[in-house]
């Protein structure tokens, strides 16, 4: 089926763009595209370029651990960039937890615990502690909502009993 009509996506931005914006937005897609070659599929699978801004590169990755691993490879990581694109004049690379990644995994990892605490709430009627907790607090959680079983948890909890127990008896 050869219809005339039709054009390829390259004809297409070749005819609204000039030439060297159409060459250096090819570029810039082999910058980001080649991010697993640059970083190796180990680190490329749990990060990936987001932007390039003012001569850095911006890396985000999913969890603080990755960005370790990452900035001890992160001078070997700007040579091989600067060597393949020495047109971009990289002068370093910005790490950053990726924000959807951070969302994603806090939801899966308390969501079912929340949800069965809010079911719980909406059955019995009654409000919760951490939902007067949230209200008096602007609607930000309690730290030791989102802590680990354990003992650091306790002892933030004891902590927050004394500091509450003082404010009530208004002990300084």
């Amino acid at each position: 089926m050869d219809d005339s009509r039709i054009k390829n996506i390259s004809s297409l931005l070749t005819a609204f763009f000039d030439h060297e914006t159409v060459r250096q937005g090819k570029r810039y897609a082999d910058v980001f595209g080649g991010w697993t070659r640059i970083a190796g599929d180990r680190l490329a699978a749990h990060s990936r370029i987001v932007e390039i801004e003012r001569n850095f590169l911006i890396v985000e990755a999913e969890h603080p651990g990755w960005i370790q691993l990452l900035q001890l490879r992160q001078s070997e990581l700007l040579a091989s960039v600067q060597r393949r694109f020495p047109e971009l004049s990289l002068r370093g690379i910005v790490f950053r937890l990726s924000h959807e990644e951070a969302k994603e995994a806090s939801i899966s990892a308390h969501g079912a615990e929340a949800e069965s605490k809010e079911q719980e709430v909406r059955s019995s009627g009654v409000e919760s502690e951490a939902q007067a907790g949230e209200e008096s607090a602007g609607g930000r959680d309690f730290l030791g909502d989102t802590l680990p079983e354990g003992e650091f948890k306790a002892s933030i909890e004891r902590l927050k009993a004394a500091v509450d127990e003082r404010a009530r008896t208004g002990r300084r």
